[in-house]
């Protein structure tokens, strides 16, 4: 397979990840306890670190299993923030229609342009500031809408900072969407946590430690 090719294939199936992130978030909003949801992507942020750089780096042949997997926690994670506010996500289909065009064109760009990690690395300034701008609508104008927007961003982000760090290099490109999931569920649970400790978030943890401790107690 040519390398235009292998990188397009990368482009679809972080493309699959994210439509399958939208639809673990949406179903995991009404299945899932808010707190129970933040509180297991917060185990999985040291394991899947673990096992990136202990088993992923090394296995090639792994990498779409753990891709995977990292999408759907960070589907549960962007659930948790939305059970906790009692808030829906912005319309899913749109999301992904949407970060498809943008993958899309990205692809399309870097293989005609000469510089690459300088169109990467604007990229990355780009999709920072849209980041920021996100931030904004969330507080001023949509909860629903910025807080949407803002974790497509975030999961776009993520994968041009994989890239940058690929490009140019005699690396393998399965690589990129290992390092690129990763890199997604990490960026996605800072955010919420963000977010929820705003408020009364911050109280989330040792609420449900206690719930349980108590009803260890009563048993």
């Amino acid at each position: 397979m040519s390398e235009k090719k292998e990188l397009l294939k990368i482009y679809y199936i972080y493309i699959g990840l994210f439509a399958l992130t939208n639809i673990v978030s949406s179903i995991s909003i009404t299945l899932i306890d808010g707190k129970k949801a933040l509180i297991t992507g917060i185990i999985w942020v040291i394991a899947t670190i673990l096992i990136y750089y202990f088993l992923i780096s090394k296995k090639e042949s792994l990498i779409i299993i753990y891709s995977t997997i990292n999408a759907i926690l960070t589907g549960v994670v962007i659930s948790s923030y939305y059970s906790i506010k009692l808030a829906s996500p912005y319309n899913p289909l749109i999301l992904v229609v949407m970060f498809a065009i943008s993958m899309l064109l990205n692809y399309k760009f870097l293989i005609k342009i000469k510089q690459k990690k300088t169109f990467i690395k604007n990229n990355i300034i780009a999709t920072t500031i849209v980041i920021i701008i996100s931030v904004i609508v969330w507080i001023v104008y949509s909860l629903s809408v910025g807080s949407s927007l803002l974790f497509m961003n975030v999961i776009y982000l993520c994968f041009n900072i994989s890239l940058f760090r690929a490009i140019d290099k005699d690396y393998i490109y399965i690589r990129i969407l290992g390092n690129a999931s990763m890199l997604m569920f990490g960026g996605i649970l800072f955010f919420v946590i963000q977010a929820l400790t705003e408020g009364e978030g911050i109280d989330i943890f040792v609420d449900s430690w206690s719930e349980n401790y108590n009803k260890k107690r009563i048993k």
